[in-house]
């Protein structure tokens, strides 16, 4: 069963880079991994596919330590570091200051967390000569990002969720393989392969925007529903 669990996964995955064309012409990779459940899934999946001869570019991984968890965020970069050690993956980590970051442009905490993460990894991807950065989006942020442009106010545009692969301003180019995949699927993977995670204590603080759609609001709306959102809506 294991085996039969982790191949469907992973097939999954190939199946939706290969439908959406994403990794054609890779001929390196740069994985961001927080070490997070679904990041650390996107390793071991890439990884798995790697070896399987399904993705054929060379695969390195990034772990950014954003500062904000002291204490948690260093454990969170070891764990990192020995996970990808093991898969033979070569790491590169940086320490990025999100808080100075936030003061000194007037932005909240997760929009400066963003900013910071796309420009150090665009940083790191064109150090390392990579063709693109691999982040570990899946079908729930999907779903969340919706409703959360929803509750901003977007066009129709805006409902279209998040893309499969995005080139930002400064060139760097973002490739998302588990869109196709939601975070039940993530944790049944791990589970199943006996993979750790570490979980992120600040994922259950509703005052972030984000978590509070994610731990309040989407479960109100799937109360009336027959079935989870980002099902229904992908």
């Amino acid at each position: 069963m294991c085996d039969r669990m982790r191949s469907e996964f992973e097939k999954k995955v190939a199946g939706y880079l290969k439908a959406n064309e994403l990794l054609v012409s890779a001929d390196k990779l740069l994985l961001a991994v927080s070490g997070g459940a679904d990041s650390t899934a996107l390793l071991h999946a890439m990884h798995a596919l790697k070896t399987g001869r399904v993705v054929k570019a060379e695969l390195l991984c990034a772990h950014l330590n954003h500062q904000l968890r002291p204490g948690d965020a260093d454990l969170d970069e070891e764990f990192v570091v020995a996970q990808a050690t093991e898969l033979k993956v070569p790491v590169t980590t940086r320490q990025i200051d999100v808080r100075r970051y936030a003061h000194r442009n007037r932005l909240s905490i997760e929009t400066a967390a963003r900013q910071l993460r796309i420009q150090t990894l665009g940083e790191i991807a064109g150090a390392n000569h990579c063709d693109a950065v691999v982040t570990a989006h899946q079908k729930d942020d999907n779903a969340e990002t919706i409703v959360q442009r929803l509750v901003r106010g977007t066009g129709f545009r805006g409902l279209g969720g998040i893309c499969p692969e995005r080139v930002f301003a400064d060139g760097t180019r973002i490739v998302r393989p588990l869109l196709c995949v939601g975070r039940d699927e993530i944790i049944a993977y791990l589970r199943e392969r006996n993979l750790r995670w570490r979980r992120d204590r600040t994922n259950a603080d509703c005052t972030y925007r984000r978590n509070y759609i994610r731990h309040r609001l989407l479960p109100e709306i799937q109360r009336d529903s027959s079935g989870s959102i980002a099902e229904q809506l992908f």
